[in-house]
This record gives structure tokens, C-alpha cells and sequence, in this order.
């Protein structure tokens, strides 16, 4: 898993605005470009796929507490929906500012919006228009997980568990963790399963 830098023509923010996200490196696909959109961590980009995040943290809990589970499906988002969000949930946020804080002080307006992003860290408010079934299936040897068409090793599906569950590259705002990825996180610390072997937090 690597950082990606890049700017994503189809967004409505500036015309395309730098975004922080992963490089996932499949063994499909090669290298396909996901993750988070800086502080909205409401969905999970994955190449042509978007989860919303707490659906993610179910998993990783699902497979973490039931070692004989090796299949369940997840709900996807396309990734012009993951965009139309995006916009939808930094104009919920600017507003929000401004009508809560036009007439605070700067201090006061920064702790403003921290506890509106934090209140929104991790939840999704995508609807079930245009959504897709995506099967998930984690292979006998428990060495590659496939989402849909994308199939990852175990080392890189790891990779992607920790980004998720800890809040991307920069944390949870404040350390601020939502409660689906505490609950992943210690269902993973208490699993035996081979898939998590070596994932540490």
C-alpha cells in the first residue's frame, strides 16, 4: 500500500482539487487508486467500487469473529456517487460553519469544526440508488481476499485493513475513533485467523 497524490477530474470542488489516497496493489489489476478523500471518511474509494466505511469495519469484524466464514457480499457505491457525496458533504460542512460560527472567535470557529467533522468521521449518508452487490471471498489458504473483480494478497488486504480502520494516512480526526473501528480493531486483536497473522495496532 502506498500514498497516492493525484487530482481527480471529475470532482466539482476547484475544478480538481490534490486528494490524498492509496495506490492498492492488486494481483488482478496492478496498482488501482481508492481510499479516503482527505477528511471524508465517509466511503471508501476502491478503483471502481466505493463502501461505505462502517459497512468496511463489519467485515473486517465479520471475517476477524468467524474463522468459518470465508464469503459475505457488500454493498457498493459507483465512483461517480463517491464524488457526488464528497461535494455533497464539504458543502454540508462550509455551511454549517457559517452559520454556526460567523460570529465566533477563531479558536472557537476551529473547535466548531472539528466536532462537525467528527460527528460525520466514518459515516456514510450514501443511498442504495445505483447500488452494486460486490461478493467478497477470502481463498482456502487464506493467502488472497477478491472484492468483485479486484483480488488481493494477504500482506496488501493487511494494508488496506489498517488504513481503513485507523482512519487513513492521518488518523481519525482528534484520535476521535468511530465506534465500528473499535470494534474491528479488537476483533482482530482477539482473532486466531491466519488472513490477520501479523497485523498489529
Amino acid at each position: 500500500m502506498l500514498p497516492f497524490r493525484g487530482r481527480d477530474p471529475s470532482s466539482n470542488l476547484g475544478g480538481g482539487v490534490l486528494i490524498m489516497s492509496l495506490t492498492i496493489k492488486t494481483e488482478s489489476h496492478e496498482n488501482v487508486e481508492g481510499g479516503f478523500f482527505s477528511v471524508y471518511t465517509g466511503a471508501f474509494r476502491f478503483g471502481d467500487y466505493a463502501f461505505p466505511t462502517q459497512n468496511l469495519h463489519k467485515m473486517i469484524k465479520h471475517f476477524a469473529e468467524k474463522p468459518s466464514s470465508f464469503a459475505l457480499n457488500l454493498t457498493s457505491f459507483g465512483e461517480e456517487t463517491f464524488w457526488n457525496n464528497t461535494d455533497k458533504f464539504f458543502e454540508e460542512i462550509l455551511n454549517s460553519v457559517f452559520e454556526n460560527t460567523s460570529s465566533l472567535l477563531p479558536e472557537l470557529a476551529e473547535y466548531e469544526l472539528d466536532r462537525i467533522i467528527n460527528s460525520k468521521q466514518g459515516k456514510s449518508s450514501l443511498s442504495d440508488i445505483n447500488a452494486e452487490i460486490v461478493p467478497i471471498r477470502i481463498n482456502n489458504e487464506e493467502t488472497e481476499i477478491s472484492f468483485g473483480r479486484y483480488k488481493l494478497d494477504k500482506n496488501n488486504f493487511n494494508g488496506l485493513t489498517k488504513y481503513v480502520v485507523e482512519g487513513g494516512w492521518f488518523g481519525w480526526n482528534n484520535g476521535d475513533y468511530p465506534e465500528s473501528a473499535q470494534q474491528a480493531i479488537e476483533s482482530i486483536k482477539n482473532s486466531k485467523r491466519p488472513l490477520y497473522e501479523g497485523l498489529k495496532f
